[in-house]
């Protein structure tokens, strides 16, 4: 919508492999995604450790849902101007914008995933994928306070 065709495949070509962004996360075995998702968990068990433990005793393993956040930019979770704001962010930062951003995502749920009993495993999938049955579009203070 805001860039031309052949400058998106260009941009697309580029975050796939520079090192800066996410070489390897769109490989049939994407390690590099594994990786850091397993280095975003050690950052939540740091900063949430209330949260890590909620969703170990759920066994919620982040390769189900930060792939949303890592590979997918949040594409199908946020509001259009939120993800400007995010793809301006990670332009700029790279990868580590994404452990940032996936901090600030389990900061806004976190009373609500405390909350949510541990056998309820897809009310918590739904607010750490930022369904839209639990988050409306027009909830834009939500969104806007996530990247801001």
């Amino acid at each position: 919508l805001l860039v031309p065709p052949g400058d998106v495949s260009k941009m697309l070509h580029c975050i796939g492999t520079d090192e800066k962004y996410t070489p390897g996360y769109w490989k049939g075995q994407p390690e590099a995604f594994v990786r850091d998702a397993m280095v975003y968990m050690e950052l939540v068990k740091i900063h949430y450790p209330k949260v890590a433990a909620h969703l170990e005793k759920a066994s919620l393993v982040p390769e189900a849902y930060a792939q949303k956040w890592f590979v997918g930019l949040c594409v199908h979770a946020m509001p259009f101007a939120s993800l400007v704001k995010v793809f301006e962010a990670f332009l700029s930062e790279g990868y580590m914008f994404l452990f940032k951003l996936s901090l600030a995502i389990v900061g806004a749920v976190e009373e609500k995933m405390l909350a949510t009993n541990t056998a309820e495993v897809n009310k918590l999938f739904e607010l750490l994928r930022l369904d839209a049955k639990v988050f409306k579009d027009t909830e834009t203070d939500f969104f806007e306070n996530i990247v801001a």
